[in-house]
């Protein structure tokens, strides 16, 4: 189903659900209001970097509520503590009455909070299932030439005797990202000793301000 997005200054949520109206009667086509934003925010498309892409956004709704598409709070293989730390940052940004305060102000503390929680991913202890990547396999294990990063945990798993079929998933941390062997740039959740693995602090610090960067750099 196409969405219409539609901008007036001071246009209410009656105005918009009579212009749907309006356009369904001259078009003859159901056509209703699924959203009322009070803040929304486009991100460029990756080829087009001058162009606005209508399936990656994210916006706060005049309830109150939050809602997005195309960004790592909606996907499934984020770490939990990835997403959770965009969805503060999101909230942090749009706690505001306009945008005029949304760029002066709340930007300004968003950029804080970030830092600070760059600084505390350097500073914090062992891995947790909150840092764990969530992929599937596709095929055998052994069919894979490439060791992308959960086919190493994969492989990981299948010599402990574990088994994939066609799409299976495996959750995994990086716990050296760097290192020239990549059977050292993952291990998989399931092999995560808790108080004895050491995650990558320097790539989950970067992932960090890559997830920062969706939100703040537009």
């Amino acid at each position: 189903m196409d969405s219409l997005f539609v901008k007036r200054s001071d246009a209410t949520k009656a105005d918009y659900e009579e212009l749907a109206r309006v356009i369904q009667q001259e078009t003859r086509l159901p056509v209703t209001l699924d959203h009322h934003y009070r803040f929304i925010v486009f991100l460029k498309q990756e080829t087009h970097p001058d162009v606005e892409a209508m399936n990656r956004f994210f916006g706060k709704l005049t309830n109150g509520s939050f809602n997005c598409r195309g960004i790592e709070l909606r996907r499934k293989d984020c770490p939990s503590f990835l997403q959770e730390f965009q969805r503060k940052l999101i909230a942090l940004v749009f706690d505001a009455d306009n945008s005029r305060e949304v760029i002066e102000k709340q930007m300004v503390e968003a950029k804080a909070f970030t830092q600070a929680t760059y600084q505390s991913v350097l500073r914090r202890g062992g891995a947790g299932s909150d840092l764990a990547f969530h992929k599937r396999v596709h095929k055998e294990v052994k069919a894979y030439k490439s060791m992308f990063p959960h086919v190493v945990a994969a492989k990981q798993l299948a010599l402990q005797g574990n088994h994939f079929e066609d799409h299976s998933s495996v959750d995994f941390v990086f716990t050296n990202a760097e290192h020239h062997n990549p059977w050292r740039h993952v291990l998989p959740l399931a092999l995560v000793k808790e108080g004895g693995t050491s995650y990558d602090r320097r790539k989950y610090g970067k992932l960090v301000l890559d997830v920062a960067e969706t939100i703040l750099n537009h």
